[in-house]
């Protein structure tokens, strides 16, 4: 199980957030984004290499789907086959959800799991695709 986070501009909180997934489960890995943060933010993004995150740069700001498609590149190189549970860096989803979203996704080869913090979970039963960054 992969867990991907982009970033931009972070805060400690991307440290925190790290620090508690590693607790939780150290045999999770890890993958962060950094989306062009720039110098000031050197310091967080060498602290979440320090913790064993996977850290990706990019020289400029490109958005949090150009950060997510980067990430998701990486993991199909470095992880095939791997599920991924995509996460925010300012904490805005616990350990705890991060890890039942994680238990959910690694249930069923063909399904998606979307959760939206006021309504829920569903799960969403789509056919395999073969992706093309």
């Amino acid at each position: 199980m992969i867990i991907l986070i982009p970033a931009y501009e972070p805060d400690a909180q991307l440290l925190e957030v790290i620090g508690a997934i590693r607790a939780a489960d150290s045999a999770l890995n890890l993958v962060v984004v950094d989306d062009g943060s720039g110098p000031a933010y050197r310091q967080i993004f060498d602290g979440a290499r320090r913790a064993g995150a996977h850290v990706i740069s990019h020289r400029a700001n490109r958005g949090k789907g150009s950060a997510l498609k980067t990430g998701f590149g990486f993991i199909l190189d470095r992880f095939p086959g791997q599920d991924v549970v995509c996460a925010d860096s300012d904490g805005q989803h616990s350990v705890v959800d991060i890890l039942r979203v994680a238990g959910l996704a690694g249930t069923d080869a063909t399904s998606m799991v979307l959760t939206i913090t006021a309504a829920g979970t569903y799960r969403l039963s789509v056919p395999s695709v073969r992706a093309r960054w």
